[in-house]
């Protein structure tokens, strides 16, 4: 599932099913990844909805010192928002000794079924109940898709010389005679 860092970020996708405590098998990879069993992590639902985040204790902490540097410059009721719905409404879970990590009733509810997408994303591993994880795909996909110009570079690891050019706007060279 995932490539481990020494920086303590998890990279990677697995599918999960939950069983009816509401726990699914951690894969051996993203719990080394998480830091292992002993390991207190955070979830929470993401800023849309769609999915929930797990983060170390570590990497939420860096989170939240992240948004502290950014509140100032945010309009009151977002940060009210922000802090109440997205940082608030976040609980602490462990991995147990069987490797299952169960996640909260009132957290389950939003994913809407048991089977799970795991996408590993650097500082947090995104849990995607399976239908909203396929459902979004065709666009994320095709944001990938329209962007690859301007992303190449960093994916291939082609030193990027010159800003993107729009093939499009490209004028037409005559061939040589």
């Amino acid at each position: 599932m995932s490539d481990k860092s020494n920086d303590g970020q998890v990279f990677g996708f697995a599918e999960v099913t939950l069983d009816r405590a509401g726990r699914y098998m951690m894969p051996a990879d993203i719990n080394d990844s998480m830091g292992g069993r002993k390991t207190l992590l955070r979830i929470n639902v993401e800023l849309h909805g769609r999915y929930l985040e797990l983060r170390t204790d570590e990497k939420f902490s860096q989170l939240v010192q992240r948004i502290k540097e950014l509140a100032p410059t945010l309009p009151p009721d977002t940060l009210s928002a922000l802090m109440t719905d997205y940082l608030g409404y976040s609980l602490t879970v462990q991995i147990d000794n069987h490797y299952r990590l169960t996640i909260p009733k009132k957290l389950r509810e939003l994913l809407g079924e048991d089977e799970l997408i795991l996408v590993g994303v650097g500082d947090a591993l995104q849990i995607w109940g399976r239908t909203a994880f396929k459902k979004g795909q065709p666009e994320r996909r095709a944001s990938l898709k329209r962007d690859v110009p301007g992303l190449a570079h960093a994916v291939y690891g082609i030193p990027q010389t010159r800003p993107p050019m729009n093939l499009m706007e490209a004028e037409p060279t005559e061939p040589d005679a």
